[in-house]
């Protein structure tokens, strides 16, 4: 059994060229890659700052439009009905009254953005993208996983 423990460290000692060439080969690819990678960060650093503070915004903006409302209008119903029903069916007419506006703000919001793709400078481009798909993903989340995080509350 205690050969076994001992089994990899003799062989450690042995020669073995091929295994030492590879490592050498690999060692030069890692680094050749970590060098394009880091020319490429130095150069293009701008455009990546600009477009995480850009993309933070974008869903900032968009969870405060998309999820907000429809907080505060669960809220509204919640007073309107008055424990009279049960929780779901609040949650549904919440979702009947401001789940459109919602929606259709948030795609105009979406195809407004879009139109930034045709153009030609870089940031403005990535921020189109973006900052589109990020309004797209908290919209279906607030329509879609916030009633139910809501169906739970009080």
């Amino acid at each position: 059994m205690l050969s076994l423990f001992f089994f990899p460290a003799v062989l450690s000692l042995l020669p073995a060229p091929e295994a030492a060439e590879r490592d050498r080969v690999l060692r030069g690819m890692i680094a050749r890659f970590m060098e394009r990678l880091s020319r490429w960060v130095i150069r293009n650093r701008l455009y990546i700052l600009a477009t995480v503070v850009l993309i933070a915004a974008g869903f900032a903006l968009s969870i405060r439009n998309v999820t907000y409302h429809l907080i505060i209008r669960d809220r509204r119903q919640m007073r309107i009905y008055d424990g009279k029903v049960d929780k779901s069916v609040v949650l549904a007419h919440t979702l009947k009254t401001a789940g459109r506006p919602i929606l259709l703000t948030s795609l105009s919001l979406v195809a407004g953005l879009l139109v930034l793709c045709f153009s030609q400078f870089l940031p403005i481009l990535y921020f189109g993208i973006l900052v589109s798909l990020a309004l797209a993903t908290t919209t279906v989340g607030a329509l879609v996983i916030l009633p139910a995080l809501l169906s739970f509350g009080n």
